[in-house]
């Protein structure tokens, strides 16, 4: 499952998980609950995320969280989603992933000072992909004009991951409006 899973093969890795009959970890459910997501089989996705939930002794992890996030993201629910973000920022504050996807569910939604705000914070975290904190920041910086605070961000991204190319076409993009917007 988890094989099929890792190569996008989202349908084959569902049909194996219905086949398993040993079901006793959070990876197991949180696996086939993505794989279902990915099929738009939202309530069997939400099912076997609640199961994964049951599972832990914390009720719930930072992974089942960004599962629900995801799920809760693809069938339309920003909101939802970004609640379900910030859950795993409580469950793993050091840790970027929470941050990233908060902020860019925050800005998808038009919250452009509220995604601002927790990228910000994000940049605390000491984990995780901190290039992409940044990219998501610097996207949050552009989006409310503050192109200065943009490349600040995208010059932080690049530092980390040199070959960030996102980061790369971002950062000429900014350039280009510098130029044209104070020129």
């Amino acid at each position: 499952m988890v094989d099929a899973w890792d190569q996008n093969h989202f349908a084959h890795a569902a049909c194996l998980a219905a086949a398993c009959p040993e079901r006793d970890s959070e990876t197991f459910w949180i696996i086939w609950a993505e794989s279902l997501r990915e099929l738009r089989r939202y309530e069997e996705a939400k099912r076997c995320l609640a199961r994964a939930r049951a599972l832990t002794s914390k009720k719930g992890s930072p992974q089942i969280a960004i599962q629900y996030g995801h799920l809760l993201f693809a069938m339309g629910d920003f909101a939802g989603a970004t609640l379900a973000y910030r859950e795993a920022i409580r469950f793993q504050p050091s840790h970027a992933r929470g941050y990233i996807y908060a902020g860019f569910t925050l800005l998808r939604r038009g919250e452009i000072q509220k995604a601002i705000y927790v990228l910000e914070k994000g940049r605390r975290c000491t984990e995780g992909e901190l290039d992409e904190l940044y990219a998501n920041l610097a996207f949050a910086h552009r989006a409310a004009g503050t192109y200065g605070e943009a490349r600040n961000a995208l010059l932080k991204a690049l530092e980390i991951d040199p070959d960030y190319t996102v980061a790369k076409r971002a950062l000429a993009d900014i350039e280009a409006a510098e130029t044209s917007c104070n020129g």
